[in-house]
């Protein structure tokens, strides 16, 4: 492969993942985990700050024994875990001024 194709690669790797559509094994257009692994590290090696490189992790499908591979970077995947955060924080604190939230004494 030509460099050009790696940066034309890496380029589009990282624009699907910017704008948060997770890679997958389980994706309408299958790439092979040796295929989308090089280009995570391909694109790793361009990038400069650590929020901006790509983790790959299998993640279990609800319903189903089958796990999917996706890849985002790790500053989404922070942000992700900090908008949870804030959901579950602003639930229990509306659980805490209604009395409790589950109902059952």
């Amino acid at each position: 492969m030509h460099l050009s194709q790696r940066v034309l690669g890496s380029i589009c790797l990282a624009l699907l993942l910017s704008s948060s559509i997770a890679v997958s094994a389980a994706s309408s257009k299958k790439i092979s985990d040796e295929d989308l692994q090089k280009a995570v590290v391909d694109y790793n090696k361009e990038v400069s700050d650590a929020d901006d490189e790509v983790v790959c992790k299998k993640v279990a499908i609800t319903g189903s024994r089958h796990k999917k591979r996706v890849c985002k970077t790790r500053g989404l995947m922070k942000e992700e875990r900090e908008q949870a955060r804030r959901l579950r924080n602003r639930k229990s604190g509306a659980d805490a001024r209604s009395g409790g939230g589950s109902g059952v004494q």
